[in-house]
């Protein structure tokens, strides 16, 4: 086994060119309601469906990859993960974990912390990641999310850690793209398109049973794998305790060296008097009206955050008996604006957000935003096609 786990995977699919048989195996890994997706006349619907099916595509490649070599195992995923195997989202869970679609998620007290496309391991203990792209569209963040998951995976195996950016695109000559693929240990490797092959693919296609792979691939779960632990709520609370009391001394804030595993610090919930300053200092804005104290009754919990590593202040709303928080960003310096909701049913972000101490005060709430919320941090995180789920 001479090549590195990276330069094996990448080699395994420089220049693959999907059949018809190995698109419908992919099929096997996606919703029904994915696959008729797949004939959307919505263009966003129809490239959201490709995605997921090229990413199942490049697993069931993979799948075929280590039937030639058994020294190579590819980490289950999709459809090879049965239910008892995957694990909805609570607080205290920190590793890896498989979420309700099978997918590999990194948690942090419950927090999905990054999602894994493909994993990949050798007989010496080495991990390869993959991510997998249709398109070199809103990639402007994909290297810091590739550095961010590779340091992940370096501090829950303390082994050398590889990375292979798979598409069925030409994106090599993207600025973004040859940054990533000249870090040490990173690959890039462009496979066939799949436009003649959906062309092609009728309806009556994607109602068949798709077939399982052959056997003879070797894969293995996640509980295979030793992993290092994270401790995600104890760091967390640290950090938040750190920010806190440079804000009240007025002194520059010393993280800890982990400190970049926080995605995000909740800092406590706002005091009545917390909530009327902010609703009476700035303009927080739902449905295009502005919040303030004659209107804001729908309202039961503010909570403060700020997202990690640029300490972006953002506020969490909680919906008058719905369990739903309203994530609100800085769209400018002064006003916040509604991004995307947070439900029970899919996170336990919401449990956390339920729970957090300790109550913030005015004082310390305004020191926090007029210390943090700066221009460099404001600008629209707004989830696309999402509304406020108000009463």
């Amino acid at each position: 086994m001479n090549q590195s786990i990276g330069e094996w995977m990448s080699n395994g699919l420089q220049s693959f060119h999907p059949s018809k048989e190995i698109v419908l195996r992919g099929l096997r890994h996606i919703t029904e309601k994915t696959r008729q997706d797949l004939f959307s006349n919505n263009w966003h619907t129809k490239q959201n469906a490709v995605g997921q099916l090229y990413e199942a595509i490049i697993y069931e490649r993979v799948l075929d990859l280590t039937r030639a070599d058994i020294g190579y195992a590819l980490i289950k995923k999709g459809n090879d993960v049965w239910w008892r195997n995957r694990a909805r989202p609570k607080l205290g869970q920190d590793g890896l974990f498989y979420d309700h679609n099978g997918a590999t998620v990194v948690r942090g007290n419950g927090q999905d912390l990054g999602e894994f496309d493909l994993l990949l391991t050798n007989l010496q203990g080495e991990i390869a990641f993959a991510e997998v792209i249709i398109s070199g569209n809103n990639i402007r963040e994909l290297e810091d999310e590739v550095e961010y998951k590779r340091r992940l995976l370096k501090h829950l195996f303390s082994e050398r850690v590889e990375f292979v950016l798979i598409t069925c695109s030409e994106i090599q000559n993207k600025i973004v793209v040859k940054r990533i693929a000249s870090k040490p240990r990173s690959y890039l490797a462009i496979t066939g398109g799949l436009d003649e092959l959906l062309s092609n693919l009728k309806r009556e296609d994607i109602s068949k049973p798709t077939p399982n792979p052959s056997h003879g691939s070797r894969s293995v779960l996640l509980s295979s794998l030793k992993q290092n632990e994270i401790k995600y709520s104890e760091l967390h609370n640290r950090c938040r305790d750190e920010i806190v009391n440079a804000v009240i001394r007025g002194a520059p804030v010393f993280f800890e060296e982990d400190s970049w595993l926080i995605k995000r610090l909740v800092l406590g919930s706002l005091s009545e008097a917390s909530k009327r300053s902010l609703l009476e200092d700035k303009n927080i804005v739902v449905k295009k009206e502005r919040l303030n104290s004659d209107n804001s009754s729908g309202f039961s919990r503010f909570v403060l955050a700020l997202r990690m590593p640029e300490l972006r202040p953002e506020v969490y709303i909680k919906v008058l008996q719905k369990p739903v928080y309203l994530k609100m960003g800085p769209l400018t310096t002064s006003t916040f604006e509604f991004e995307r909701n947070i439900r029970r049913s899919r996170t336990a972000f919401f449990d956390w957000l339920e729970n957090v101490q300790p109550e913030i005060g005015p004082d310390l709430m305004n020191n926090i935003l007029n210390r943090y919320l700066k221009d460099n941090v404001v600008r629209s995180r707004r989830k696309l096609g999402e509304s406020p789920e108000i009463n």
